[in-house]
């Protein structure tokens, strides 16, 4: 993501770390996506340079920089690919600084995002987005659960 936002991946470190500053500002908006274990625990974890980052960094980046996240990513065999969206959770107006153009990421071999290029340009302004299929909206996991007190 770096490379699609500052045209180099020697930025990577730093946006890492606005990442996770933000799931740390806003842990409500993003603690469903934890995968086994606490929220805390993984920032911890996604705080150390190598970390894979997870469907919950790809939602604060979202989030963070108010852009549309596609994901190619494969399906259970491997074999057959599909695009997911990943939407900003909640509006964040400080984020009106980037570019609004949506990122194109593809989720390799299960276990690492390379990013999706277009052959010319810089970015994805003016394309139309990817095509979707199945379910063209969030879930929002936390709905209608009681608050704890």
């Amino acid at each position: 993501m770096s490379k699609i936002i500052y045209g180099s991946e020697s930025s990577h470190e730093q946006l890492r770390q606005a990442v996770v500053d933000f799931v740390e500002k806003y842990p409500r908006h993003f603690e469903q996506y934890v995968d086994g274990g606490t929220l805390q625990d993984h920032i911890i974890c996604m705080r150390e340079n190598g970390a894979w980052g997870t469907q919950l960094e790809i939602y604060a980046a979202a989030t963070l920089l108010q852009r549309d996240i596609y994901v190619l990513s494969p399906d259970h065999s491997g074999k057959k690919y599909r695009w997911l969206l990943f939407t900003p959770r909640f509006s964040y107006p400080e984020a009106n600084t980037y570019d609004k153009c949506y990122i194109t990421l593809c989720h390799t071999n299960g276990n690492h995002y390379d990013r999706i290029a277009s052959k010319t340009g810089s970015c994805n302004c003016g394309r139309e987005a990817p095509v979707l299929s199945g379910i063209q909206t969030e879930v929002d996991l936390t709905e209608h659960i009681p608050e704890v007190v």
